[in-house]
């Protein structure tokens, strides 16, 4: 499908390209009937034959469209239209970015596993781990041992901040868990490709203990930040850096974009990959299309040039 306002997809009337990315391409287009700026979503023509894609772009329509929520991007419309599959989304200026995460709960590694582990110190051992997928609203357990890896399409800097959650929609300090000194020597710049592991294989530890810290916590709020350049007036430490709740709020009211969230589906469960586990160790090794997807993906309409909080 060629970028000219010749160009029509039944009532759409394409005007310029926005992007493209692995799967399709996303032009500004005008809905004829009804005079509405939408954001239009197709597969690339060599994706037709590969009936995974084609469920995994229906699959993405259908959970987007089942959500309502102010931050969330509107889908009125999806399906194939003159031997093109399609998706209609609501307009916004600026660019639409994606956020890749993944949540790995540790298991302990079984003899039929054939993956990569991630070796624990426990005492004077290294015990053998598997790294295992979850959603991220998955229901996870006090003493349940995750990992966190994260990947940007955006080039810029990455933070990340944990929240303890509690009853009554109420959450704890701010605490700036990434970038540390000790992770990646503070380096903190994210690239497309470039896969960011919190903690690193090579920390002590090199994973999250979940524990509650006093009655009536029931979760923990991640926040990711990616911006352009360095936030101004955060001071890098060895240790998680306590951030002010204003501060924080300040960012969130300044920088948030509406956001939809997607989970692979069937990602849920898997195991950490050779290909994973080489692109986390030290950020040499760049993810491509190729590669393992990962499990979730939030997408945020932000302004251009414009740090972006999910």
């Amino acid at each position: 499908m060629e970028t000219s306002s010749d160009l029509r997809l039944g009532p759409y009337q394409v005007i310029e390209s926005l992007g493209k990315g692995g799967m399709g391409e996303v032009y500004r287009a005008i809905n004829a009937r009804l005079s509405r700026t939408v954001a239009i979503k197709v597969l690339r023509s060599e994706t037709f034959q590969n009936a995974d894609r084609i469920h995994r772009f229906e699959h993405e329509a259908k959970a987007a469209s089942a959500l309502n929520h102010p931050n969330i991007l509107t889908i009125y419309d999806f399906g194939e239209l003159e031997g093109t599959y399609f998706m209609a989304l609501e307009y916004v200026e600026g660019q639409t970015l994606r956020q890749i995460i993944a949540i790995w709960r540790l298991r302990p590694t079984l003899s039929q596993d054939e993956g990569p582990r991630i070796l624990v110190q426990e005492g004077a051992e290294s015990v053998a781990w598997t790294p295992q997928r979850v959603a991220a609203n998955s229901t996870l357990r006090e003493g349940d041992r995750v990992r966190i890896s994260i990947e940007s399409p955006s080039t810029g800097y990455l933070y990340i901040i944990d929240r303890e959650q509690y009853s009554g929609r109420k959450v704890g300090k701010p605490y700036l868990i990434f970038p540390t000194t000790r992770t990646h020597d503070g380096d903190n710049q994210v690239t497309a490709g470039k896969l960011i592991e919190v903690p690193a294989q090579n920390d002590r530890p090199n994973y999250f203990t979940l524990h509650k810290s006093q009655p009536g916590q029931f979760g923990e709020v991640l926040t990711v930040i990616v911006s352009d350049k360095p936030i101004g007036g955060l001071h890098i430490g060895p240790e998680a850096k306590v951030l002010s709740a204003e501060q924080v709020a300040g960012w969130e009211q300044q920088w948030r974009g509406q956001t939809e969230r997607f989970e692979v589906v069937g990602g849920a469960g898997r195991a950490w990959t050779r290909t994973e586990q080489q692109a986390g160790l030290d950020g040499t090794r760049r993810l491509t299309q190729d590669d393992p997807g990962p499990q979730t993906f939030y997408r945020v309409a932000v302004q251009t040039r414009q740090p972006f909080f999910t």
